[in-house]
């Protein structure tokens, strides 16, 4: 049996805690124990651990916490772990400094283009990142190649399908018209993600049949910039922003086309999980992006912030929708094929043991 401590030092309950949470419910418990170590102020600790997994209180205030490192050495040295691994830059030092006093491997998920210097990474034992892009951007920021391995990320294609009764209860719930074309984007409103030029491209269309829905958190000055956009075009009946959604899956199935235009991204899970729905996609032309648009018909890209060319792509996306539907299994067996949950997690494992055997 390998003992793995999960540390995550965020407050709040983000999309990084989600894909840790599910990775843990998915391992083989006939093979791995894992245990979550939290900060005590967090969402995560009130929430609670996933079923069947202890969760301990933290504390990861900084990264050189005493407190929280002291803990860290016991709870290694009392619950024999055989694996540290971590997912941001407090609980990283606290776990490698604590691992390397234990004499245990440690293993950093590093998901992000935030980069402050080698060191950290270079003192891990494995950084694990979700695409070759990410590979590349750390090795020419000094990381040792050797230390890197490449997980994508998972799609739960049992969740995200086609699914045209949810789509249709998803629509009238909203009161958008089943004629409309609706254009979905699933991303929290920041200025990389870039859901200004989506309001910008719509107004410009000569079309006046499709919708926006722009699904994610909306809190802060660019959320309501967009929003300001949105009433000064007078688009108010064409866009939607009803906020964060648990559930996604519905909104998808309720689409017909789903726009990806962020500037800034290792590897999004949000466009494979359109893909995973059968979904045509229009994307920011990024080294990740085309890492899962690498077969041919999945969909188009555009020049980052290009409004012009993001226009032309959904004209031309518009007048193959007719074909769209029989794509649609092409689209959803690619992802079932290179980036499915499942494979993702047998993949996480075999790290594990790599690091542990």
């Amino acid at each position: 049996m390998i003992r793995l401590l999960f540390l995550e030092s965020s407050r709040d309950f983000g999309g990084q805690e989600e894909r840790m949470s599910a990775i843990i419910q998915a391992l083989d418990r006939d093979r791995f124990e894992p245990l979550l170590a939290v900060r005590p102020d967090s969402a995560l600790h009130a929430r609670g651990a996933p079923p069947g997994v202890e969760i301990f209180a933290l504390s990861m205030r900084n990264a050189l916490d005493l407190k929280g490192i002291t803990r860290a050495v016991r709870l290694i040295r009392r619950r024999g772990v055989d694996l540290v691994l971590t997912y941001s830059g407090k609980d990283h030092w606290v776990g490698l400094i604590a691992a390397h006093l234990c004499h245990r491997p440690l293993m950093r998920m590093k998901n992000l283009e935030l980069f402050k210097d080698a060191i950290a990474y270079n003192l891990a034992d494995r950084v694990v990142v979700p695409s070759g892009h990410m590979r590349r951007f750390l090795t020419e920021r000094g990381v040792r190649p050797a230390r890197i391995r490449v997980l994508a990320p998972g799609v739960d294609t049992a969740v995200f399908r086609p699914d045209p009764a949810a789509g249709q209860a998803f629509r009238a719930a909203l009161g958008i018209p089943s004629e409309a074309p609706l254009l979905t984007y699933v991303a929290h409103f920041r200025e990389p993600k870039d859901q200004l030029i989506l309001v910008e491209a719509l107004a410009a269309l000569d079309d006046p049949r499709p919708r926006l829905l722009l699904l994610g958190e909306r809190q802060g000055p660019y959320g309501e910039r967009v929003a300001a956009r949105v009433r000064a075009l007078g688009l108010d009946g064409r866009v939607w922003m009803p906020g964060r959604r648990e559930d996604v899956a519905p909104a998808l199935a309720a689409s017909d086309l789903f726009l990806f235009p962020s500037r800034q991204e290792a590897m999004p899970r949000a466009l494979m999980e359109a893909l995973a729905c059968g979904l045509p996609v229009i994307a920011a032309d990024l080294p990740a992006v085309s890492e899962i648009l690498a077969r041919p018909g999945l969909g188009w890209t555009f020049p980052p912030a290009d409004r012009e060319a993001l226009g032309e792509r959904i004209r031309d996306a518009l007048a193959a929708l007719p074909e769209a539907p029989e794509r649609a299994a092409e689209r959803r067996a690619w992802i079932e094929e290179r980036f499915s949950f499942t494979a993702m997690v047998r993949g996480f494992e075999r790290l594990c043991e790599e690091l542990t055997g």
